[in-house]
């Protein structure tokens, strides 16, 4: 998973950031968090399904 993608989703499900919040911290607008999140929870869930 690439590095942009598991700090979105570290951010949003273990530091239980909003996406807000996860944004400032990485520096990006709040609809890239949502976008990568959502890319980020596919790649986790094909991954553990392997």
């Amino acid at each position: 998973m690439p590095v942009h993608h598991r700090a979105v989703l570290v951010l949003r499900e273990l530091e239980e950031l909003d996406e807000r919040s996860a944004a400032k911290v990485l520096g990006i607008a709040p609809g890239t968090v949502k976008s990568r999140l959502h890319r980020a929870r596919s790649a986790f869930r094909k991954a553990w399904q392997q």
